[in-house]
């Protein structure tokens, strides 16, 4: 039902219905502000699009799932490396459905790998290197 002038009100909706949906939208705005902020501010973006696209991300999956998917993308190696798509276009592609590999542990240079290999006996370097006698 719609009041005056094809404008819905409290009255129409029922105050309940009402305080329900304004809750509910208070709650969505605080969630889309604690979001970007979280952001890496280099790429943040606010505005209209930006929140429509944040609200149909929380119609698929949950406001603490984005939040976590998202720390998890700021520790990839992609952004550290400073690889950061704007916020834009994070939601509008989807990047919090990407499953992101396990952090790999850190790979040893050259140098260290060729110190590690000289503490070794010979007989142990050559077996590490696959060399059979």
């Amino acid at each position: 039902m719609q009041g005056e002038a094809g404008c819905i009100t409290a009255a129409t909706l029922g105050i309940s219905r009402v305080r329900k949906a304004v809750v509910s939208f208070m709650e969505k705005d605080q969630q889309f502000a604690h979001f970007v902020e979280s952001y890496p501010a280099s790429r943040r973006q606010r505005g209209y699009m930006c929140e429509q696209l944040f609200l149909a991300a929380l119609d698929k999956v949950s406001f603490d799932e984005l939040m976590r998917v998202l720390e998890a993308h700021k520790k990839s190696a992609d952004w550290q490396k400073g690889m950061i798509p704007n916020l834009m276009k994070w939601l509008q592609e989807e990047h919090w459905i990407r499953v992101l590999p396990e952090p790999q542990p850190a790979r040893l240079s050259v140098g260290d790998e060729a110190r590690r290999l000289a503490s070794l006996s010979p007989q142990e370097q050559l077996r590490r290197l696959g060399v059979k006698r």
